[in-house]
C-alpha cells in the first residue's frame, strides 16, 4: 500500500509546500495591513487630525464652493501638491495642455 502512494505523495508535496508559504505571505500582508490601518487611525484619533489627503474646496465663479469637480463642471480633476506642500487642485485638461508641471 505505501509503495503505490508514496510516489504520489512525493509528486504533490512540493505544491502543498508552496501553497502553505503563499498563504502564510498572503495571510502576513493582510495583517500587516490591518495593523497600519489601526494605527493611523489611532494617530490621527490622540493628534485631532488626518494624515490622509483632503478634498479641496474650490469656489467657483459664482462664488459659491463646489466640490469634487471644477469650475466648468467637468469631474476630471486631481489634487497636487506644490513646492510648500500645499494641496492644489489641477484640472485634466490643464494636465494634457502642460504635461511638465
Amino acid at each position: 500500500m505505501w509503495e503505490a502512494a508514496y510516489p504520489y505523495i512525493i509528486a504533490i508535496a512540493p505544491t502543498i509546500g508552496v501553497a502553505i508559504l503563499f498563504y502564510i505571505a498572503i495571510k502576513s500582508m493582510i495583517e500587516g495591513d490591518r495593523r497600519e490601518r489601526r494605527a493611523v487611525a489611532q494617530w490621527e484619533k490622540d493628534h485631532g487630525r488626518s494624515i490622509r489627503p483632503q478634498r479641496i474646496v474650490a469656489p467657483t465663479a459664482s462664488g459659491s464652493a463646489e466640490t469634487g469637480s471644477s469650475a466648468s463642471g467637468s469631474a476630471d480633476t486631481h489634487t497636487a501638491e506644490s513646492a510648500t506642500g500645499e494641496a492644489d487642485q489641477v484640472d485634466s485638461a490643464q494636465i494634457e495642455q502642460n504635461p511638465q508641471s
